[in-house]
């Protein structure tokens, strides 16, 4: 499932990547467009990180099974909706007061990050 997600995401970044470039360059202010660039950076960075964890999975039941891979998947995937997406919903909407939540999602990516570096060091003393 992580990597049929990872998969999505991918394809959510690249469009919604396509539709910033060639859409909103016209209308978006110099710092609108920006901070979707930031988004679009992050997100398709995160999507390939949960690419690499989907496809360590499949020969491997035991990384699959890891509570640890596990948070890493989930904080990934809820990050990039938190800080990407919140992004793109504050500059297609007009609504700048969404862009409160990007902190979280920052967060959740060092949580992420955090337990896929924690799940390497228990992988590596398992041997």
């Amino acid at each position: 499932m992580t990597l049929f997600i990872a998969g999505l995401l991918g394809l959510i970044s690249v469009a919604f990547g396509a539709y910033a470039d060639h859409g909103l360059a016209k209308t978006a202010s110099a710092a609108d467009l920006k901070s979707i660039a930031t988004a679009l950076k992050y997100h398709q960075l995160h999507a390939v990180a949960l690419m690499a964890i989907g496809l360590a999975c499949i020969p491997s039941p035991k990384i699959a099974r890891s509570r640890l891979i596990g948070c890493a998947s989930a904080a990934f995937i809820f990050a990039i909706f938190l800080f990407s997406f919140s992004i793109y919903a504050s500059v297609l909407f007009s609504m700048p007061g969404l862009k409160n939540v990007v902190p979280f999602g920052g967060i959740l990516f060092m949580l992420g990050w955090l337990c896929l570096g924690l799940a390497g060091l228990q992988f590596s003393k398992k041997g």
